[in-house]
């Protein structure tokens, strides 16, 4: 199966335009976005999302994706470091601590 992301890219931002809102339609733009390679502009849309009243808990974990995929490693980390101590679903937290785990690296043995 062949997937057509500049296409999908149109439609997602045509979306976007009629309604700015919408955390899916957002959130679908950013994987987009990310997939094609276009970080600074997947962060910024993830970044939206995460920020509207009916976010999507995944936005953040992708937000640290761009951040990692653009070289800010530390900076992905202190913001899992941050959302660890958020409230949130334990699903949620566990992804977290996941994500925190790969990107710290394994645990060197003394």
């Amino acid at each position: 199966m062949q997937h057509d992301y500049q296409n999908a890219l149109k439609i997602y931002q045509e979306l976007n335009t009629t309604t700015p809102d919408n955390p899916h339609y957002l959130y679908n733009l950013g994987e987009t976005l990310f997939t094609l390679g276009k970080y600074n502009e997947a962060l910024q849309i993830f970044g939206k999302v995460k920020d509207l009243p009916n976010s999507i808990p995944q936005a953040h974990l992708r937000l640290t994706a761009c951040l990692e995929a653009l070289g800010e490693k530390n900076e992905a980390k202190e913001y899992l470091n941050m959302l660890t101590k958020a409230e949130a679903p334990d699903w949620f937290k566990t992804n977290v601590q996941k994500e925190l785990a790969r990107l710290n690296g394994p645990v060197k043995k003394a």
